[in-house]
């Protein structure tokens, strides 16, 4: 009697979505953003205005499995749809209690090989990948399209000990499983000066907006041509990242089953000859490190690259305690969740909604449905996260960069 389960699950759907449609249209919780500027990049975008509407009103847990194969296929066949060159960036921790640890981080510059390159003042897009994500996984790279298809640069960073097999080790002890926000800036001034006319822009997704909205935090206001930041679900204070509030048996599984061993093998065992070197007993303590959240903290504590545990979270995590670094925001700023997220289940903690409701320049957008970046729209595959990206990058660049405090220099 399978055929009969499906039939009713079926025609539970079919009827949700009747429901949906007879209730009118719905929109996403938007709050914060309250100065006027904000406030008209936020009305030009159309996707916030409406709420997307996956195919049988599929579920979280299904949209994730339909992203892990959608991302499996992508990062298969990625070198015969886009070039790649590859830019090795020399970079060094500031800060007391740090020898400086010199390494090289990695900026992955993606163009289209049916498209012709952009101008020399075309706007570029800085995308920040996930925990142990690289330019051919992202998590998913569909976002690419709708970037390129508008004429805009688009470059992938690559924070230490991550990228494709091939990719060189570390050479010193350090890594950081969300990264250095030091690292990024060495690289976003590099950016600029390649590029001194174009406008920069900034999207980090899933973990990559930990390393991307500290690093608007810190230092937007010593970058003069940066105009934006967009954080595509997700985002919390490290020391609380893999331990959601809100957990479930199905959030514990990703963590704790499935990202904690790609974790260790990533950042861990595969730099073992360096690491071991520098603390044999750090790297056998992260190795057996019994849930996500240890290995983090474990690894904030042998291999972050500060002696002293203070200054490392005051250098490198923005948002320990919460999000009030938000309300004194440079660039415009959105944070998008969902609240079938697996990740974070229930979307936003009620002390970050209540924090960025009172913001000028950051703004977070809440939608029911999207899972962890799968954010299915319709039958035709395509996700609204993707098409949002675009809208934001377009409504940014109409306001001119004038939602924005003065450059400092420094």
């Amino acid at each position: 009697m399978w055929w009969a389960v499906v039939m009713l699950g079926l025609l539970a759907r079919v009827l949700t979505l009747a429901w949906v449609r007879l209730r009118g249209p719905q929109k996403p919780k938007v709050v914060g953003g309250t100065s006027a500027r904000m406030q008209g990049i936020l009305d030009a975008m159309p996707t916030l205005h409406k709420l997307p509407s996956p195919p049988l009103g599929i579920g979280g847990t299904v949209q994730l499995i339909l992203m892990f194969l959608q991302m499996t296929w992508e990062e298969w066949r990625f070198d015969t749809v886009y070039n790649v060159v590859v830019e090795e960036v020399h970079v060094t921790l500031p800060g007391k209690s740090t020898p400086g640890h010199p390494d090289i981080v990695r900026l992955r510059w993606v163009s289209d090989k049916a498209l012709p390159p952009p101008a020399p003042d075309a706007p570029i897009v800085v995308v920040c990948p996930g925990l142990s994500c690289y330019s051919a996984s992202l998590p998913g790279t569909s976002l690419y399209p709708g970037l390129l298809a508008k004429g805009w640069r688009v470059a992938v960073y690559e924070k230490r000990g991550v990228g494709p097999l091939g990719t060189p080790p570390i050479k010193e002890p350090v890594y950081h499983l969300f990264g250095h926000p030091s690292d990024l800036h060495t690289v976003m001034l590099q950016v600029q000066e390649h590029y001194p006319k174009a406008p920069l822009h900034m999207v980090g997704i899933s973990s990559g907006n930990g390393v991307t909205g500290s690093y608007c935090s810190m230092y937007a206001d010593q970058l003069k041509n940066l105009r934006s930041c967009l954080l595509l679900i997700g985002g919390e204070d490290y020391n609380e990242a893999f331990t959601p509030p809100r957990s479930n048996w199905l959030s514990t599984l990703l963590c704790d089953y499935v990202l904690l061993p790609a974790g260790k093998e990533r950042f861990a065992a595969r730099n073992v000859e360096v690491l071991s070197k520098h603390s044999k007993k750090g790297y056998d303590s992260v190795m057996s490190a019994p849930t996500l959240q240890e290995v983090y903290n474990r690894s904030m504590l042998h291999f972050s690259g500060y002696t002293d545990r203070e200054e490392a979270e005051r250098r490198i995590n923005a948002f320990s305690g919460g999000c009030e670094c938000l309300t004194s925001m440079k660039v415009p700023l959105l944070v998008v969740a969902t609240e079938d997220d697996p990740i974070a289940p229930g979307g936003p903690k009620d002390s970050w909604v209540k924090v960025i409701t009172h913001c000028e320049r950051a703004a977070l957008a809440s939608y029911p449905n999207g899972s962890h970046v799968g954010c299915y729209d319709g039958w035709h595959g395509k996700k609204w996260v993707d098409r949002l990206a675009v809208e934001w990058v377009e409504a940014a660049e109409a306001d001119g960069g004038k939602c924005r405090v003065p450059f400092k220099k420094t």
